[in-house]
């Protein structure tokens, strides 16, 4: 009886063993850049489509003053900011704050065409 159990715990141990050491495949691929068509971004300007949005859901804390950094009621601190504002508010979705209003799917498509057509400001 105290062989048997030996052999179950013996192999049993091999299996745990050999089953953590298999050789996880992660991909390192560099992610696609998306490039939106040239004629796709002849009408997406900040006025008719991210203004509303930045001015409803950034600007209460990203303004003078405010508890967010920059001033994103300047177009020059916007656009320093392209790269952060897609990361944060359309990729990783932690902007706005918890506490504040959230990003729904249309609002965030559109500060994706905007910020991915050059953050363009007007015609």
């Amino acid at each position: 009886m105290l062989k048997t159990n030996t052999i179950i715990v013996v192999v049993l141990f091999t299996l745990v063993v050999a089953q953590s050491c298999k050789k996880e495949v992660f991909d390192v691929s560099e992610p696609e850049e998306i490039v939106v068509p040239v004629d796709e971004c002849l009408d997406v300007f900040y006025e008719n489509g991210a203004k509303s949005i930045v001015e409803a859901k950034c600007v209460t804390c990203h303004q003078a003053g405010g508890s967010g950094p920059g001033d994103y009621t300047k177009n020059d601190v916007l656009i320093a900011n392209l790269a952060k504002i897609k990361q944060r508010a359309v990729v990783d979705k932690t902007m706005p704050s918890a506490s504040a209003p959230q990003l729904n799917d249309l609002e965030i498509e559109t500060l994706r065409n905007w910020i991915d057509c050059d953050g363009q400001f007007g015609p």
